[in-house]
Formats: structure tokens, sequence, C-alpha cells
């Protein structure tokens, strides 16, 4: 399997009020520098983080108007060739790309859509 590891995504209105919220019910706020004013994030124990992206980041990422319901599905793979073929695989299969690979936030990346329209991140890391 060239995934691996998965988290989920929710679009957000307004980031601080949402960090708040957390915060108040009892959650860690993960934020890495880059990620201030545009996204955070939750876990528990040892699963898998909640990102809770802010509305035009969240937009950035799918290329369609923000509802309120989407949810973006994240995967990660170990390196540029993983991310490749799994590209290959997804339109082979009948998927389509809703970006193609691209440089954003220090990492290689694609958005693709499963023939389902699920959206999905495709993070390539250690690479």
């Amino acid at each position: 399997m060239l995934v691996t590891n998965m988290w989920f995504n929710l679009a957000v209105k307004d980031l601080k009020k949402s960090i708040a919220f957390y915060k108040a019910i009892g959650f860690e706020i993960m934020q890495r520098p880059e990620q201030v004013g545009h996204m955070f994030g939750i876990q528990a124990g040892a699963s898998s983080p909640i990102m809770f992206v802010e509305h035009p980041t969240f937009h950035s990422y799918l290329q369609q108007e923000v509802t309120g319901q989407d949810v973006l599905i994240s995967l990660s793979v170990t390196s540029e060739k993983d991310l490749d073929d799994l590209i290959v695989r997804v339109t082979e299969a009948g998927g389509s790309l809703v970006q193609p690979k691209h440089q954003r936030d220090g990492f290689l990346g694609c958005v693709f859509q499963d023939i389902d329209h699920h959206f999905f991140n495709v993070l390539a890391f250690n690479d």
C-alpha cells in the first residue's frame, strides 16, 4: 500500500472561534507555524487528527464553493515516486485530478476526486 497515513479536514468559517470552541471542550490545539491563520488540528490519543481549515484555504484545495458540509480526506505517501504512482492508479481507476502534482506549504502533493466525487488531498513526506 502506498498510503502511510490518513486524516480528515473540515471547513470552518471562523478559525479563532473554532479554536476557542475545541479548547473549551478539552482538546489540545495542534498548529505548526505555517498553519497559523489558516488551519489547526485536534487529536485524541494515538488516533489520526482532524484538521480544521478556514474557508478560503479549503476552497483553494477543492477548487469549488465551500458549503460548510465539505470533507477533504488527506493521505500521505513516503516519496514523490509513490505520489506519481498513486496519481496514475487514481486516473486509471476512473478518478480525476482536481489539482495536479504541485508544491504547497513545503510539501509536494495533489488533490483528486474518487468516482463518487469525494475529495482527497495527497502529500508526499520524506523524499
